[in-house]
């Protein structure tokens, strides 16, 4: 900077500085979805640990679950494939803009890590799936006609109906073809 600068130019670039000092200590406290793959994972445990603690004693209290905070319903992968879309990748390409080896040290570790998260995902919807698929639920009703039906029902497919044929309780059971 040159030294003939007027005070006020002065109180703009220590005003510019302050901002960018405050936005580098919030990356700093942000970064562990920046970071190589083992540390990020350390992190991202640890956080949402903090954050399901605050969950459970929110349900404890009898107050809304905040954001991100019950350990039932917050998918790992998720959470971090969302906060790195939405909050970290922004936020150092905003940066690279200052710092342009962010560029080729740090963006890399955070689609990296993204893609990680990404697989996670993947996993856990398939689990998810597969155990949908283990379970068969049946329902029974009494249909206008004084039938009875009962219909098993196996992760949201039909997989057998059973008709009430006669009153001497005999029943049929149809299985549809697999499609």
């Amino acid at each position: 900077l040159s030294a003939d600068r007027t005070n006020n130019d002065n109180k703009d670039v220590d005003s510019y500085s302050w901002k960018v000092m405050k936005f580098l200590m919030h990356m700093a406290d942000i970064s562990n979805l920046a970071k190589k793959k083992s540390i990020s994972i350390q992190w991202t445990d640890r956080v949402l640990s903090e954050f399901f603690r605050q969950g459970d004693k929110e349900r404890e209290m009898g107050l809304p679950i905040s954001p991100l905070c019950d350990r039932t319903t917050t998918s790992r992968p998720q959470s971090q494939m969302g906060f790195i879309s939405f909050i970290i990748r922004p936020s150092f390409e905003a940066l690279q803009e200052h710092l342009s080896s962010i560029g080729t040290t740090v963006l890399p570790l955070v689609q990296a890590n993204y893609e990680f998260w990404e697989q996670k995902h993947k996993e856990e919807k398939e689990k998810k799936n597969k155990n949908m698929n283990n379970k068969i639920s049946l329902s029974i009703k009494e249909q206008p006609n004084g039938e009875t039906t009962v219909a098993a029902d196996e992760g949201g497919r039909q997989v057998a109906s059973v008709k009430e044929e006669d009153r001497a309780k005999t029943c049929k059971i149809v299985v549809p073809s697999a499609a």
